[in-house]
């Protein structure tokens, strides 16, 4: 896998990392993916990526001084981490 960039790393520390929402998040989704036979649709990166995008925009809507933008590749690869540890997450449940 290609490294992170600087943008993803920072994406993911700060906004993902640092949120109890997103945790919660994770965890239920997780649940729900297991009960559905975690299914090889698409849906879970899907899932993944809108989380992504309501934590940007949450921070956004907090601290519009502060906004930060992602390229859509960057959102992605944000998306594929959020959406492995909704994996891992499954395997729990």
């Amino acid at each position: 896998m290609a490294e992170l960039s600087d943008n993803v790393r920072w994406l993911v520390t700060n906004l993902i990392d640092q949120d109890q929402w997103i945790c919660v998040e994770l965890q239920r989704r997780g649940e729900e993916y297991a009960a559905a036979g975690r299914p090889r649709d698409g849906s879970l990166q899907r899932d993944a990526r809108l989380l992504v995008e309501d934590v940007v925009r949450q921070h956004n809507d907090m601290w519009p001084e502060a906004s930060i933008g992602f390229s859509s590749e960057e959102l992605d690869r944000a998306a594929g981490m959020v959406a492995k540890r909704i994996d891992e997450h499954a395997g729990f449940a």
